[in-house]
């Protein structure tokens, strides 16, 4: 197939055998898209002509990423002409976990050693990632937190289209520098994520779209990562500074490899920090034991020894404290994955049935007097608001370059999301072009919940979610 533009990339249209779906993202040197090939979802990546000076090094990663075990890194699938395929992750990314809550040191724990694993594997085969962020690694769910990595070789794109990136990820030689740097780049990566996913805050004060604030913060001196922390409200011990900081320095100084810097992260985060308030209250007890009362005086009555009581035994805790830890946490995994079934159920469903059955129309004592229906709008991916149909018999038929989408929440939510932009007629459906689009609902006191959704032109989809209690 011949070079594939951006330009000619929309949702509906085909790219050698996959026909695109929805967009997912969008970089100065590439765009990714959700598309289909047969039942199979994948991410279709389309590179601008601009970068397509690094395509040797995406031929070249995917020839590597062979070596790599696919349970640590998306393979590529297809790197043709101008376009990269790698499955669609069925499993968040650290961006969305982090989204949730910061992660509990018990909970970082695994996640940076596996995530140490993979970029170490990598590393094994000559394979260097220098792309590191919150939205391309993959986590598994609890309590061993699985990491797979995605995006292999986009940097030899970023540096052929002459673009810093993201700076927020980046180490300091790769912005200084067009030269692609060395493995020493992702430890330093991984140091970022690794206080990202304990606060989920970036370690960087300056916002990532103050881009010179933001330079001279990676080029000038390092704050601590614990009192950084601190001022996020997290408390981290503060001998989690020695090992970030030496991640943080220059390349001769960090840990030699992934495994290393991670080892040196558990040995601190074992450690139970100990807050402002008890080390004043260790001060307190020191003076107390230092204390000398002075000598009593003869005392002419006896008195009768004292006999302390007996204690009670402490109360058995029949809770283990992994559990604890990770019981929140399961139950937000446990929708997710409910949701990644339910995905599979619906495009099997789509792919299968010729058509989809019809959508409850409402009663007519519930609607206001019949009114002529508006012509069609043009189709669009911005939410549309839907007017109630006149009656059950009168209903205005959806147009077939329209998708009408309905989302019920069982109890009803404070919001609702289409492909991350709030719905501002919800309870009322939107009408959007044909696509699948991800769908997602929040409510005060109950766990987030997303799901992806096909949708055809023609039809009305409805979307239950049942929302469970944190």
């Amino acid at each position: 197939m011949g070079l594939v533009t951006r330009s000619e990339v929309v949702p509906g249209s085909s790219v050698g055998a996959y026909t695109v779906q929805s967009k997912l993202g969008e970089t100065p040197w590439a765009e990714t898209f959700a598309a289909f090939r047969g039942e199979s979802l994948v991410a279709l990546k389309i590179v601008d002509e601009g970068a397509l000076a690094g395509w040797a090094d995406v031929e070249q990663a995917k020839v590597r990423l062979a070596g790599v075990h696919p349970d640590l890194a998306l393979p590529i699938l297809e790197a043709s002409s101008s376009y990269i395929v790698t499955p669609l992750s069925d499993h968040p990314s650290l961006a969305d976990l982090v989204d949730i809550g910061a992660l509990l040191p018990a909970e970082a724990i695994p996640l940076v050693k596996n995530l140490a694993i993979a970029l170490d594997e990598a590393h094994a085969v000559a394979l260097l990632h220098l792309a590191l962020k919150p939205s391309n690694v993959f986590v598994g769910p609890p309590p061993s937190y699985a990491v797979r990595l995605a995006d292999f070789g986009s940097d030899a794109l970023r540096r052929a289209k002459n673009e810093r990136g993201a700076l927020m990820w980046l180490a300091p030689e790769q912005i200084d520098t067009g030269d692609a740097a060395d493995a020493k780049a992702d430890i330093f990566s991984l140091a970022l994520l690794a206080f990202f996913a304990l606060t989920a805050k970036p370690y960087w004060e300056a916002a990532a779209d103050d881009a010179d604030a933001l330079l001279a913060e990676i080029r000038g001196d390092r704050k601590k990562p614990s009192e950084r922390a601190r001022a996020l409200g997290v408390d981290l011990p503060a001998a989690l500074d020695a090992p970030l900081l030496a991640a943080l320095g220059p390349p001769e100084g960090r840990p030699s490899s992934a495994r290393e810097l991670a080892a040196a992260l558990e040995a601190t985060l074992a450690e139970k920090p100990v807050s402002p308030e008890r080390a004043a209250r260790q001060k307190k007890t020191q003076k107390l034991e230092r204390y000398q009362p002075p000598p009593l005086q003869k005392q002419t009555v006896k008195m009768a020894p004292y006999q302390p009581p007996t204690p009670a035994p402490p109360p058995v805790d029949t809770v283990p404290p992994a559990a604890r830890v990770d019981r929140r946490r399961w139950v937000v995994f446990a929708g997710m994955l409910l949701g990644v079934v339910v995905i599979g159920l619906l495009i099997r469903a789509a792919v299968t049935s010729p058509t989809a059955p019809p959508a409850p129309l409402p009663s007519a004592s519930d609607t206001p007097a019949p009114a002529p229906p508006p012509p069609p709008p043009p189709p669009s991916s911005e939410p549309v608001v839907v007017p109630p149909p006149p009656s059950a018999s009168e209903a205005p038929v959806i147009p077939p370059n329209q998708a009408e989408i309905a989302v019920v929440c069982e109890p009803a939510c404070d919001r609702v999301f289409i492909n991350n932009k709030v719905v501002p007629s919800y309870p009322a459906p939107v009408r959007m072009a044909p696509a699948t689009y991800g769908i997602g609902v929040q409510k005060s006191g109950y766990a987030p919940q997303y799901t992806n959704v096909k949708c055809k032109g023609g039809e009305r989809t409805t979307v239950t979610f049942v929302l469970r209690k944190k």
